[in-house]
């Protein structure tokens, strides 16, 4: 009897594991393609850089800075929160915080060549704090801690043999590895959107 009650017990925590481990790798997998979705619907926070950019000739110190264009296109605090939240929002946060907009300085400081979307990932908190950081187009690599830091491959849209093995737009896989370590541990970030400082200017995404 008692070995009955030992099997039954291995038996039951096995399954109750079982369970919680694909409730939690699938909505791992709903968040990454929900951000996925954010990133090329045209109204992610990439598109927004890039709308911004073609506009005023250069990236954003932060996503605040473009906060007095944005308010005056809406009529009330309502509208600009649901905006925020479409936009802005990573889908990985509990709180509903936004993502990390990191921009890129070119080596001497003086310009924003490029810049980094970054998600809380699977942990569901930012471990990576830039606010007293200025990340260069060399060093944010050895900077960052992220789970994907090579995941992406630089292409030009005006030489389609690059695309050949890239994700479209710079995009992150869906088939990120997932572990149930990193979601109860981890120390690390995921990176989202990863733009090319040398995309040319006419392959600007229109807003």
């Amino acid at each position: 009897m008692k070995k009955l009650v030992i099997v039954l017990s291995v038996v039951l925590i096995v399954a109750i594991s079982a369970v919680y481990y694909h409730s939690v790798r699938k909505e791992y997998k709903f968040r990454l393609r929900e951000t996925i979705r954010q990133n090329t619907s045209g109204l992610g926070p990439s598109s927004l850089l890039e709308a911004w950019r073609s506009t005023d000739s250069s990236f954003p110190s932060s996503l605040e800075e473009m906060y007095p264009v944005y308010q005056e296109e809406f009529a009330d605090d309502v509208e600009m929160y649901y905006f925020e939240q479409r936009c802005f929002r990573d889908p990985f946060s509990p709180t509903n915080a936004w993502v990390l907009y990191v921009p890129l300085y070119s080596e001497n400081g003086d310009t924003i060549q490029s810049y980094l979307v970054v998600s809380a990932g699977i942990d569901g908190k930012l471990d990576n704090d830039i606010s007293e950081k200025r990340l260069t187009v060399s060093n944010w690599k050895e900077t960052l801690h992220l789970y994907n830091p090579d995941e992406f491959e630089w292409f030009d849209p005006d030489e389609p043999d690059s695309m050949e093995g890239s994700n479209d737009q710079n995009l992150f896989s869906e088939n990120l590895r997932f572990n149930l370590w990193d979601y109860w541990f981890g120390k690390k970030d995921l990176l989202v959107f990863r733009r090319d400082k040398l995309v040319r200017e006419h392959s600007r995404i229109p807003f």
